[in-house]
């Protein structure tokens, strides 16, 4: 019987240690990231750094088109309408006066290739920061 109780006690610490092997210590995991702390702030501030300077330092990239027509509030009676009796042109032809105005400006800008677009020359990261903050070009640099 002796065997046989070495060998259940044997078996019974391989079964513990194994249980320990697979099992998650939290009050290990958590110990170790409080003795990292410093670590974890310095990194994470770090890269927060970096964010802010990047974020101040990048072009904005987005571009607005934008078309306004105000037209005149309709009336409440259709009968008070009185636009057909007095000769004056209806809303829908200035609506379409705006659209051929729009092609051509659009072939007349096709046409002279006037869609092209200048860049200036500046700095690659600092310049256009600068000049969204309003920061004047500097004598020697304006030629």
């Amino acid at each position: 019987m002796n065997q046989t109780s070495q060998y259940a006690a044997t078996r019974a610490m391989s079964e513990a240690a194994t249980r320990d092997v697979d099992a998650i210590d939290l009050g290990r995991l958590f110990g170790t990231l409080i003795d990292h702390k410093q670590w974890i702030i310095a990194i994470t501030g770090l890269f927060a750094v970096i964010g802010v300077i990047y974020a101040l330092l990048a072009t904005p990239i987005y571009k607005v088109d934008a078309l306004i027509q105000i037209d005149d509030a309709p009336s409440t009676n259709p009968l008070a309408d009185d636009n057909s009796l007095l000769g004056k042109e209806p809303p829908s032809q200035s609506e379409i006066e705006i659209i051929r105005s729009r092609m051509v400006l659009g072939r007349a800008v096709d046409l002279l290739n006037l869609d092209v677009a200048i860049i200036p020359k500046r700095l690659p990261l600092l310049g256009d920061f600068l000049v969204r903050h309003g920061v004047k070009r500097p004598e020697f640099a304006q030629s």
